[in-house]
């Protein structure tokens, strides 16, 4: 049993018997249920998979069918199927969560439980199955990734820069299910990372924007090691900043649900715009999406992400997904737009971010505290301080991870941000000075 910070996750999966999970030949469901149910388990998360007993799987494995129908005839498909559902909600007091990939049957069980039901919805076999969705629209969160035959119809060409991590598999799979032409670089799992560094910045880039430019694609798309982020190429090379993408992924989500939504204190004021143009609310955060997710859950806000290229959809879970995040795009491209045109429609700001060793950071962060409140400016200090200039911000915060202090600045000048910045840093070394002097 997995807990996050005393959040206890337990999960149960129900797959589709049609194939066993994964499949031995083919089997589309099954196969993505495969990959969610192993990623969870690497994540640490307490998993109990519902599938055929001859199914592979890290999980607990709970099997009501010896093997697949498909390749058992004497099996009868219906009380096979009754049994395998039943088992699941017979046991839903266990889980957390029940995720079903098992289609509209499950639904008329959701109401019998107190458990949240989450359905993927693999496809619609026929319109005359729509009324049970409807009937069970308040009784189960359904997860449709995007408007995948809008975006099939468009056949987009989208190349991906995977980096040889943990998306090198399963994003390309994804897209090519969404009747993308997809190119890939570095699309073979290599824990070493031996071509690019894994963090995706634009230095790291340069060989998928090359391929996005000679390519004619309409976007490239490049995952950092764990692919639970993801940034962008545009139809012309350039990069996307991770802040314009939350920010314009932040007003498509608003434009069609109204809501709360969630960044930490270090992401671009251009949430602040959206929120005030769209009259919802914003709530600030500690820096790191398990403070974003929890808060999230706590408002049950409609979006939430950081300005580094980690989206969170709540429909779809409350953890960062690099690949949802992609599909999402997609969808909006479908409507006819192009990523650059979606870039221009955010308001502009200009960000810097930069770090400084410290031997004594709580001392010196103590003393940037006092220097700052002196300014006789707004002081934010969910995490670290945060001075809010008439024209601009500057954040300083410890890192969580190392002997470093954290400087970001953002003002709708550059030269502004420029100026910023360095008042950030002169405060950081005369505290740093004063903290090793006492």
């Amino acid at each position: 049993m997995s807990s996050f910070g005393g959040i206890i996750i337990r999960i149960g999966m129900l797959s589709s018997i049609d194939s066993s999970t994964p499949p031995k030949k083919y089997g589309p469901w099954e196969s993505v249920v495969s990959l969610l149910t192993e990623g969870l388990v690497k994540k640490g998360i307490d998993v109990t998979l519902f599938a055929t007993a001859d199914s592979h799987t890290s999980a607990k494995l709970h099997a009501a069918c010896p093997k697949p129908y498909e390749e058992d005839k004497n099996i009868l498909t219906k009380v096979c199927k009754c049994l395998h559902i039943s088992e699941v909600f017979e046991r839903a007091n266990e889980f957390d969560i029940i995720h079903n990939h098992l289609g509209y049957i499950p639904l008329t069980y959701s109401a019998f439980v107190n458990t949240p039901v989450v359905t993927t919805i693999h496809g619609i076999s026929s319109s005359k199955i729509l009324p049970v969705y409807k009937k069970y629209n308040n009784k189960t969160f359904y997860v449709s990734i995007s408007n995948a035959e809008a975006i099939r119809s468009r056949r987009f060409k989208v190349v991906v820069d995977t980096g040889c991590g943990a998306g090198s598999l399963t994003l390309p799979f994804l897209l090519s299910k969404l009747g993308c032409q997809v190119l890939t670089l570095e699309a073979q799992p290599d824990g070493t990372f031996p071509w690019r560094n894994p963090e995706p910045l634009p230095e790291a880039l340069t060989e998928l924007t090359k391929l996005v430019k000679i390519t004619g694609a309409d976007m490239g798309a490049a995952h950092d090691g764990d692919a639970d982020r993801v940034v962008l190429i545009d139809e012309n090379g350039e990069f996307i900043n991770a802040e314009v993408l939350l920010a314009m992924m932040t007003k498509y989500i608003l434009e069609h649900e109204k809501g709360p939504i969630v960044t930490p204190v270090s992401s671009s004021q251009r949430m602040a715009y959206i929120a005030k143009d769209a009259d919802i609310k914003l709530y600030w955060t500690a820096v790191g999406s398990i403070n974003v997710a929890r808060k999230m859950m706590e408002v049950n806000a409609v979006f939430g992400g950081e300005g580094n290229g980690g989206l969170i959809f709540p429909k779809h879970q409350y953890c960062r997904d690099g690949a949802m995040a992609c599909a999402m795009v997609l969808e909006i491209l479908a409507n006819g737009k192009k990523i650059s045109d979606l870039a221009k429609s955010v308001p502009e700001y200009f960000n810097a971010k930069t770090k400084v060793p410290s031997k004594n950071i709580q001392a010196t962060m103590e003393i940037v505290k006092q220097e700052a409140s002196g300014l006789g400016f707004k002081i934010d200090t969910i995490d670290g301080i945060k001075i809010w200039y008439e024209d601009g911000w500057v954040l300083i915060r410890p890192s969580g991870t190392e002997p470093i202090l954290r400087v970001f600045a953002e003002a709708k000048q550059q030269d502004r941000t420029e100026e910023l910045m360095q008042k950030g840093l002169n405060m950081v070394k005369r505290a740093e000075k004063a903290s090793t002097c006492e």
